[in-house]
Parts: C-alpha cells; sequence; structure tokens
C-alpha cells in the first residue's frame, strides 16, 4: 500500500439485507438504496472517515495488513451505532485498496511476461515455416505427379474439320498438278493455317527470355 492509498481506497458499509455482496464502491450501494427503497439507510454516510483512514495508514507499505475494529461503534460517529440496526453487527464493511507489488514480484512478473512473449513469438515463426514448408512439399507433389502420368494427349491438339473447310482446301490450295498426294496437301494445309492462326495470337508470355 503506498503512502496516499488511503485517499484513493474505498469503503463504506453493506446493510445486512442487501441480496448482493459484491459491489465495491459506496456509490454502488447508494445506487442500491435509491432503486430498491428509498427509505433504507444508507449506513456510509455515518461512518467516522478520520478513525478509518487513521486506521488505513498503518498499512503504507506492507503486503499484508489487518485493521482493528475491535470497537464497531468507533467506526460510526457519534450516536448512530445501533447493534441491532441496519448498520449495526450484520451490516458489512468493504475496504477497497489499490494493490502494491515487491520488487521481487514485479521483477519475477516481468520475466514471466519476457518468457510468453518469446514463447508466443517463437510459435508463430514455426507456424509460418512450417507452413511454408507444406505449401512447397505440396507443390513438388503435384509436380512429380504430374510427370509420372503424362500422357500423348497432354501434347495432342483436337479440333473438328467442317465441310466448308474442306471446300475452301480444294478451291484454294489443291493442285492436281502437284507430286504431292491430296492428303499430304491437305495435312500441309492445316499445318499452315494453325501456324498463321497461332502466330496472329498475342504473347501470353510463357516464353522465357533469353
Amino acid at each position: 500500500m503506498n503512502e496516499n492509498d488511503e485517499v484513493d481506497a474505498k469503503y463504506g458499509f453493506m446493510i445486512k439485507d442487501l441480496p448482493l455482496k459484491t459491489y465495491c464502491t459506496p456509490e454502488a450501494v447508494q445506487l442500491y438504496r435509491d432503486e430498491s427503497n428509498t427509505e433504507k439507510h444508507a449506513c456510509t454516510q455515518d461512518i467516522n472517515h478520520i478513525f478509518l483512514k487513521n486506521q488505513l495508514k498503518n498499512c503504507h507499505g506492507k503486503a499484508e495488513c489487518q485493521i482493528n475494529f475491535s470497537l464497531p461503534s468507533l467506526l460510526m460517529t457519534q450516536g448512530s451505532y445501533d447493534p441491532d440496526g441496519q448498520c449495526g453487527k450484520d451490516a458489512f464493511l468493504f475496504v477497497q485498496v489499490p494493490c502494491v507489488l515487491s520488487d521481487e514480484e514485479m521483477s519475477h512478473r516481468k520475466i514471466l511476461g519476457l518468457f510468453i512473449g518469446c514463447l508466443c513469438i517463437f510459435i508463430y515463426l514455426y507456424t509460418l515455416v512450417y507452413l511454408d514448408y507444406i505449401q512447397v512439399v505440396q507443390k513438388l507433389k503435384y509436380i512429380d505427379f504430374d510427370v509420372k502420368t503424362i500422357t500423348a494427349g497432354d501434347y495432342t491438339v483436337e479440333f473438328d474439320l467442317d465441310e466448308d473447310m474442306y471446300d475452301y482446301f480444294l478451291q484454294n490450295y489443291f493442285d492436281l498438278t502437284n507430286p504431292i498426294t491430296e492428303c499430304a496437301q491437305f495435312k500441309l494445309f492445316v499445318q499452315i493455317e494453325l501456324e498463321k492462326r497461332l502466330s496472329a495470337m498475342p504473347d501470353l508470355g510463357y516464353e522465357e527470355e533469353e
């Protein structure tokens, strides 16, 4: 507890019939009192603040501290303490002060935080490298599979020949005086036509530059 913690400390009385004892601020108790029954007494307003703050000063620089409340009547202003009332012996006193850690505990937490941070970075880098490794392995497996399953069909082009194309061949390319047979002339015609059309297509960038 620091020297000025009694200024920041929150404390108060919770009436005995408060159903939920998890409120930690006087404002929360006051809010409950106003919403539930405005006639109920707010015990916190009758606390002897001077006495309680003097008790809190005894906790300066301590990790653990006990506050002397052997005489409950000293906690209340003069004439306001009623043992059998709402703020009496069955009421609940709460005190909430900032937590102060020792240098040893702070050093331990810093080392633990550094270890956890390094561990997270290591896990991240390991996962990144592992996923990259798996990706490369899968690419190599795909290439290996493609090489093992290659067939002549992978280098074969199939297309349909209609009658109009054959008529065009007869009218423009076929030469009866040529010693080459009609089939050979037609094959040459198809080759020339394909090369001409493929050459007219735009470059797709698949060829490596020499």
